[in-house]
């Protein structure tokens, strides 16, 4: 049975590693993790799949100050937010109506892999 627990602790902390690598404020680690930790799988996918845009939207905007601190953002649910309309209206096909089929899987989404490997490759 530990070996169980240790395989889903060091998924979990993969993904975390994944979902600081995408964050664009680097801050407050040990609670982001903490946080992270709370959050179910379909949850994890689904904020991954969120922050893709976020991110985007966060950079675009070139407001630092005002990016949340990822444990904020993690605890506070935030990947469920509305995205401003006049980034949704520019990006109409990367805003989601419904949650995505691989939230239900538990998967993660093609955007968020492609994401993840331009980021790795910088």
């Amino acid at each position: 049975m530990g070996a169980v627990v240790a395989i889903h602790s060091t998924e979990s902390a993969d993904l975390f590693a994944e979902f600081w690598l995408i964050y664009p404020r680097h801050v407050a680690k040990v609670a982001a993790k903490r946080a992270w930790l709370r959050l179910t799988r379909r949850e994890k996918v689904a904020a991954l799949e969120a922050l893709v845009s976020w991110r985007r939207i966060w950079l675009q905007r070139d407001e630092p100050e005002f990016i949340p601190h990822p444990a904020s953002w993690l605890n506070g649910e935030r990947w469920e937010d509305d995205l401003p309309t006049d980034w949704t209206s520019r990006h109409a096909s990367h805003s989601p109506v419904a949650p995505a089929e691989s939230y239900v899987k538990g998967e993660i989404p093609e955007k968020v892999k492609a994401m993840l490997a331009k980021l790795k490759n910088v």
